[in-house]
C-alpha cells in the first residue's frame, strides 16, 4: 500500500492519479489523522510499503513532517519519499539528511513518481535473504545524481542507490573506469558545495545493457561530508533511517 500524507486535498488527488498506475492500493490521509494514530489505537490494518509525503510550506513545516513521521511507531520503518513543491537544495539536503529515502523536486514527472515509488515498494517487500540482509545494512536511497568525471569532462545521470559510512553505489548509463575520481550531486542543481561527495570508482558492473553499477568509496571531503549529509552513524544508515 502507498500511503500519502499531507500537503492539500488538491495535491492528494493530483499524486493518487500519478501513482494509480503502480498497481498498488492507496491510502490519502491528513498528517494530523495519521500522527494521532501515533498510540496505536488507529494505526493501519495494512502496513505501508512507502510513506509519500508532500509539502508546499516553508522548509521548518516540511522537516517537522517528516520527523514527527519517522518518529511514528508504525511508519517509522517504511521508506518515505519527499514530493517537494520547491527546488531549494538545503531543503533536499535537509530532507534527505532527516531520513527521506527519495526526493522529487519540481519540474514533477509522473512516470518518474511511479518508477520511484514502485522500486521502493518492491525493496520494502522483498524476502530478506543472505544477500538482502547484507544489504540492508547500508542506508537505501533512490536519489537522482549527477555523477561528475573532472578527468573526462563528462557528466552522466545515476541514481545513487545506498549509502554506508564508507561508500555509496550509484546506477549510471555508462561504465565507469575503477580507480577514476568521482563527485556526486543532486540532479540537476548547479555544483552546490552543500551537497558535493568526492568519492572513487572502486568497482564496475554490468547490470544490463545500458545500465551499469559503480560501487564507490568515499574519498577526502566526501568522507567527512557523506556521514552528515545522510545520517549516518557507525558505518550504516542512522535508525531513524532503517527500512
Amino acid at each position: 500500500m502507498i500511503l500519502i500524507v499531507g500537503g492539500s486535498a488538491e495535491d492528494g488527488r493530483w499524486l493518487e492519479d500519478a501513482l494509480r498506475a503502480t498497481g498498488l492500493p492507496i491510502s490519502v490521509r491528513s498528517l494530523e489523522d495519521v500522527l494521532g494514530a501515533h498510540d496505536g489505537a488507529d494505526s493501519p490494518a495494512l502496513v505501508p510499503s512507502v510513506v509519500v509525503l508532500h509539502e508546499r510550506r516553508r522548509r521548518e513545516d516540511l522537516l517537522d513532517a517528516l520527523e514527527r513521521l519517522r518518529a511514528h511507531p508504525t511508519l517509522g520503518g517504511v521508506p518515505l519519499l519527499v514530493v517537494d513543491h520547491e527546488r531549494d537544495i538545503e531543503r533536499f539536503t535537509a530532507a534527505v539528511a532527516r531520513g527521506a529515502a527519495a526526493c522529487v523536486s519540481p519540474p514533477l514527472d509522473p512516470a518518474h513518481l511511479r518508477a520511484t515509488v514502485a522500486r521502493l515498494a518492491r525493496w520494502r517487500n522483498a524476502p530478506a535473504g543472505r544477500g538482502e540482509r547484507r544489504q540492508r545494512r547500508r542506508r537505501p536511497l533512490l536519489l537522482r545524481v549527477d555523477v561528475h568525471l573532472p578527468s573526462e569532462g563528462r557528466v552522466l545521470s545515476g541514481l545513487l542507490r545506498d549509502v554506508s559510512g564508507s561508500g555509496c553505489r550509484v546506477e549510471a548509463p555508462a561504465a565507469v573506469r575503477p580507480g577514476t575520481a568521482v563527485a556526486i550531486t543532486p540532479y540537476g542543481y548547479d555544483a552546490s558545495l552543500e551537497f558535493r561527495v568526492a568519492a572513487v570508482v572502486r568497482r564496475h558492473a554490468e547490470l544490463a545493457r545500458g545500465l551499469h553499477m559503480l560501487a564507490c568509496r568515499f574519498s577526502g571531503t566526501g568522507a567527512v561530508m557523506a556521514p552528515r549529509l545522510f545520517a549516518l552513524t557507525g558505518g550504516a544508515g542512522a535508525a531513524a533511517a532503517r527500512p
